[in-house]
């Protein structure tokens, strides 16, 4: 039988069809090959000198540069340290031709400090500071210092601010692993991940730094539990501060809380740090996580209408975390699952874009490496839940991977961040990403 020739436009419908799996082939690859143009290593650490393992986020400067630590690395206080040091602060400039050069501003000694893991923050004068995770004058026993690096006749001098005592004695509380934030009055406040009044079964405190003539003194704020105890009001604040237009600090403890399945200790909570001018500072929770809706939180940032955003490392439907919403009402603080992770959720907090997109990181998942993600998720999904968008997928190659620290935006959307390993050799990356 004499077959009838094919429709005049069924070429055009192979072509479609073929265009189209091709198309839905290229989707579902990982997004490395998808976003490899949009991908760009600002910087490879070396080790030595150069430092190495960057940990925390970054921040920018009125000029457009860059800053960050490492929390090894630098060449100095090596006796304490290994890993070729004490860690760095760096800096990364841009110039004309696109390229980025790197400076290290400061080589961590042990006694000034080591292991520097938080955020550093600027003054208005263009001052910065941090925190180191152990550390100090007095050697050995020492256990953190809160620092600050001023710029003179074009050198950074490195000053001092407090060391916390050692973790038999202390009561003041020790190992920072977050950085600080600063008040209106110049006053720092952070917290510590352990110590208070139980010395060194002290589960930390969080405290304000006031600067005076003889230097700077510290105020223990709220004291958390000890090791052994019921913490329903937290243990381990090891995230940063977050302070609200209305003055009050907020934050997280990673355990504590409500002390039920499927977490031993508590899932963490969420909590408030309100000052009154003639009594100072009470403290109040305003969530307690129950392992379903997220466990182990890490940072928090506010939207423009005064709620509350953060991530869990833990938890929720698949066991890998949770971003959630934390919304004021006349009778509390309502709690909101607005994604559940398919893989884990790193520490710092996530950031909004100008349409409250939300980006982070994931400390692992994405391809076949499974070295962690930088992600986006848009609001307006199904049931109120936020849509997840997987922006870059790290490969373990040149490109890094696992990142510990979140990304920061500039004003043209293009995001900025760190790896903690690999890269060209092998020690982490400063990355820029335009998605």
């Amino acid at each position: 039988m004499k077959q009838s020739p094919p429709p005049r436009n069924s070429h055009f419908r192979v072509l479609t069809s073929l265009l189209t799996i091709l198309f839905v082939v290229l989707w579902n690859q990982s997004p490395d090959a998808l976003a490899a143009s949009k991908f760009k290593v600002l910087h490879a650490f070396k080790s030595g000198n150069d430092g190495n393992f960057p940990w925390n986020n970054l921040v920018f400067d009125a000029s457009g540069n860059l800053y960050g630590a490492t929390e090894s690395g630098g060449g100095g206080g090596t006796q304490h340290c290994g890993f070729g040091g004490c860690g760095t602060v760096f800096q990364l400039s841009p110039n004309s031709n696109g390229q980025w050069t790197e400076s290290v501003l400061h080589s961590f000694s042990y006694y000034d400090g080591a292991d520097p893991q938080g955020e550093l923050i600027f003054d208005s004068a263009g001052n910065f500071f941090g925190t180191a995770f152990i550390g100090g004058v007095g050697g050995d026993n020492e256990n953190g210092t809160v620092f600050e690096l001023t710029y003179n006749s074009d050198a950074w001098t490195t000053n001092l601010l407090y060391t916390f005592c050692d973790q038999v004695k202390c009561t003041n509380g020790f190992e920072p692993r977050a950085g600080v934030v600063m008040g209106d009055a110049g006053n720092l406040y952070g917290a510590t991940a352990l110590g208070g009044t139980k010395g060194f079964y002290g589960l930390g405190v969080i405290f304000e730094l006031t600067s005076g003539s003889t230097g700077w003194t510290e105020n223990v704020l709220y004291d958390f539990c000890s090791q052994g105890t019921n913490c329903g009001n937290g243990a381990e604040p090891a995230a940063g501060l977050t302070r609200g237009s209305d003055g009050n600090l907020y934050g997280i403890a990673v355990f504590g809380g409500e002390n039920t399945f499927p977490c031993r200790g508590g899932c963490g909570l969420v909590f408030r740090l309100v000052h009154h001018a003639a009594s100072g500072w009470t403290y109040d929770v305003l969530h307690r996580f129950n392992g379903h809706d997220g466990a182990n939180p890490g940072g928090l940032v506010f939207d423009r209408q005064g709620n509350l955003y953060g991530t869990t490392t833990d938890g929720g439907a698949f066991g890998f975390g949770t971003a959630f919403r934390l919304t004021p009402t006349s009778h509390g603080w309502d709690s909101t699952v607005l994604y559940n992770f398919r893989s884990h959720a790193t520490f710092d907090p996530p950031v909004f874009d100008a349409t409250n997109n939300l980006y982070g990181t994931t400390s692992d998942g994405g391809g076949t490496c499974r070295c962690g993600e930088v992600y986006k998720l848009s609001p307006g999904g199904r049931y109120g839940r936020w849509t997840y968008h997987s922006l870059y997928r790290f490969t373990g190659g040149d490109d890094g991977g696992f990142p510990q620290g979140g990304v920061i935006l500039d004003d043209d959307g293009n995001l900025f961040g760190t790896t903690s390993m690999y890269g060209r050799d092998g020690y982490g990356v400063v990355f820029e990403l335009t998605p």
